[in-house]
């Protein structure tokens, strides 16, 4: 609202200026008094662009259509004009042809010259208008499609992690109920953390290294003490937003492919860094190394996907062979 009242008022004004200044002109040509061509000039102005204006309330049209609208204030501020003239300044009679003449002059040229320019700035506002609006629904179809992507890649993390739990609670149950019971009471706690962080729409990197806990915690019942892992993340990182599940394809392809064909120990290390107002995390482990962990599994890529869907270019993955053994994956994310 405050905008059309904006852009009414700079119309009028413009129209005042650009009358008064065909009032001069046509003074300069000696058509009549200055005074009397600079009223002429912007009441025919005033008048065909309020009549414009008022017919294109009540009839609001737009496009190309918009110009007859515009024209229609013409005819309307010409007869303004010539009654301005004949009743109110009364010239003499031989000056009538004149009269005439002047008022169709200002018309043309005022009344031309005023409606291609707010045709022309009209327009531009409408296309403008509706670049915009295209372009919110395009970023709408994008986000939807994202959210989308999103669902589908985190419904892709690998499966078998449930299955295999379920198959060890099972074998587990015959020849060690007790351990079955705490695999089982693990589990449950690592789907209701699973269930939150996927619903929740706000995730941070402590609710992830919550859920990776639950998770370690059932590997160390399958693994038992050959399983070590640490956390190293700062309380102010930890309150960092993090996108939901995607450490977790990290640390099991650090299990899967690194410590569990590891003969003896395997440690693994999560820690988090804030460099150059980015959020750098490492998963580190001293397991086979490349030999089983090429790098190319679904989880390597599930992550890949979803860092360029969700930061573009600004993320990255990188995998590097530790010296001693093992393999570091680096990931590195805006702030």
């Amino acid at each position: 609202m405050k905008q059309k009242v904006r852009t009414t008022a700079i119309t009028f004004v413009l129209v005042v200026l650009i009358g008064a200044a065909v009032g001069v002109f046509l003074t300069l040509l000696r058509v009549g008094p200055l005074w009397e061509n600079i009223v002429v000039s912007v009441c025919i102005g005033l008048v065909s662009v309020s009549t414009s204006k008022t017919i294109g309330y009540f009839l609001p049209v737009t496009g190309k259509w918009r110009v007859l609208v515009y024209l229609a204030g013409i005819p309307v501020g010409a007869a303004v004009g010539i009654a301005l003239l004949v009743f109110w300044l009364e010239p003499e009679v031989e000056n009538v042809g004149k009269i005439f003449l002047t008022v169709i002059s200002v018309t043309l040229v005022l009344g031309g010259g005023t409606v291609t320019a707010f045709y022309l700035y009209d327009r531009k506002i409408e296309l403008e208008q509706e670049l915009h609006a295209a372009a919110l629904r395009r970023l709408d179809a994008e986000r939807r499609s994202l959210e989308a992507q999103l669902k589908m890649l985190q419904a892709q993390i690998e499966p078998h992690f449930l299955f295999n739990t379920l198959a060890n609670v099972t074998a587990l149950i015959g020849a060690d109920p007790t351990l079955a019971r705490q695999l089982l009471e693990r589990l449950i706690v690592y789907l209701r953390a699973t269930l939150s962080r996927t619903r929740a729409a706000n995730a941070t990197l402590a609710d992830e290294v919550q859920l990776l806990r639950a998770y370690l915690e059932i590997f160390r019942i399958r693994m038992g003490e050959r399983l070590q892992y640490h956390f190293d993340v700062a309380p102010e990182l930890a309150a960092k937003p993090f996108p939901p599940m995607l450490l977790q394809p990290l640390v099991e392809n650090a299990i899967k492919h690194g410590l569990e064909p590891r003969l003896g120990a395997g440690k693994l290390n999560v820690t988090a860094s804030n460099s150059a107002g980015r959020l750098r995390i490492a998963v580190c482990d001293n397991g086979v190394g490349f030999t089983d962990a090429g790098g190319s599994g679904t989880g390597l890529t599930n992550v890949r996907e979803r860092l360029a869907a969700l930061y573009g270019n600004a993320a990255s993955l990188e995998l590097e062979e530790n010296p001693g053994g093992g393999v570091t994956v680096r990931l590195a994310l805006p702030v």
